[in-house]
């Protein structure tokens, strides 16, 4: 199978170092069998998504034996990240990201896409900073994600955020292995990432 990697930099696997470890690298060790294409790019905001998926997938669809088969998608961090910089300090954005997400998903449908992986969005540091707004629209939406999509037949939601907290984790050792910046993972913590996704493969 086709499998596309869809998201931001998490996607793309940035790390503090001067190496990206995709998790899309670790499945395609994992799962041989599969073409795993990454196309995460650093900075993109999920409200941008729809138009970026249906350009994608119109893309590959057009090569022989191309089309996409699942799509993993992962986004709302940098739509949480900048909206305290927006007039509306946050107004509206846990509705932008559940709307933008599930008109992906839509975009996956008339595609025929078989899966869609949507992963949960992780703590970042920048929620301890006195920006209380980020952490409860983070929680929202990541709430929603679970209720909304979790009937939904052709999408398996994975909750990266519970499986991975930077929050609860005091001891700054533990907390380092897993993330690398307070917003990117480390390479094991995408690796784990990976491990997460491989199970629902």
């Amino acid at each position: 199978m086709r499998v596309v990697a869809f998201g931001d930099s998490l996607t793309s696997g940035m790390t503090s170092g001067p190496k990206d470890f995709p998790y899309s690298l670790f499945l395609s060790k994992q799962h041989t069998n599969h073409t795993f294409i990454n196309e995460g790019i650093g900075g993109d905001e999920a409200v941008r998504y729809p138009q970026r998926l249906r350009s994608t997938l119109e893309s590959m669809a057009k090569k022989p034996r191309g089309a996409a088969e699942i799509v993993i998608l992962w986004g709302g961090t940098n739509d949480i990240r900048l909206m305290t910089l927006r007039s509306d300090h946050g107004a509206g954005v846990s509705n932008d990201i559940i709307q933008a997400l599930e008109a992906c998903v839509d975009v996956c449908r008339e595609f025929q896409i078989g899966k869609v992986v949507l992963l949960t969005i992780p703590d970042s540091s920048c929620e301890l900073v006195g920006r209380g707004l980020m952490k409860a629209t983070r929680l929202e939406v990541n709430e929603r994600i679970r209720l909304n999509f979790s009937e939904v037949e052709m999408v398996e939601v994975v909750d990266v955020a519970t499986e991975i907290p930077m929050h609860v984790l005091e001891d700054e050792a533990e907390k380092s292995k897993w993330f690398c910046d307070g917003l990117h993972l480390t390479a094991l913590g995408y690796k784990k990432v990976s491990s997460l996704i491989s199970n629902v493969l």
